[in-house]
């Protein structure tokens, strides 16, 4: 769902006008800029050239959020930016993540991919679990090197704010 609610927009154009003022436009930073309502579920968020959100539901469903990606940040390029919102249910769980993870290839090439990455996250239950293998199994699939390899995977819980869970992992480039 596409609405007007600009908050997280707004945190972008932020973002973007410090980068641009302390990186120049030579440089540029790719990401995804989200909040979560803890209480009602609501998840709002921007593209800013990473792979699209991923939503795991009853850890089976796996659905890929849309949303018009923009460009990357700290270019000031005035390219349009769409803020995008999903209603989450209890249980979901969130995955954002660099390219990364699925890219990291095996000595003869083989991409890690999309779906054996998607596995581990149906697979396994707490997050920490989930990721800690993730991890793990892409490490030795690249030769135990990470390269622009970043995972978050929150779970919402209704009625239970203090207990939101989440973990991100990764490396990120130099």
């Amino acid at each position: 769902m596409v609405t007007a609610d600009p908050e997280v927009q707004r945190s972008r154009e932020r973002l973007e006008s410090v980068l641009a003022q302390h990186l120049g436009t030579s440089r540029y930073v790719t990401g995804v800029l989200a909040e979560l309502d803890l209480d009602s579920g609501r998840l709002t968020w921007v593209n800013g050239g990473r792979p699209l959100p991923l939503l795991v539901r009853g850890r089976r469903r796996v659905t890929r959020l849309g949303c018009p990606p923009a460009g990357p940040m700290g270019t000031d390029l005035g390219l349009p930016v769409t803020e995008c919102h999903h209603q989450r249910e209890p249980g979901h769980r969130l995955l954002l993540y660099t390219d990364g993870i699925v890219e990291a290839r095996d000595a003869q090439g083989r991409e890690f991919g999309r779906d054996r990455f998607v596995g581990y996250v149906v697979r396994h239950h707490s997050a920490q679990q989930t990721l800690r293998r993730l991890m793990r199994a892409v490490l030795d699939h690249h030769a135990g090197r990470l390269d622009d390899a970043t995972v978050l995977l929150a779970e919402w819980r209704a009625g239970h704010r203090h207990r939101l869970n989440s973990l991100t992992i990764g490396k990120r480039q130099p």
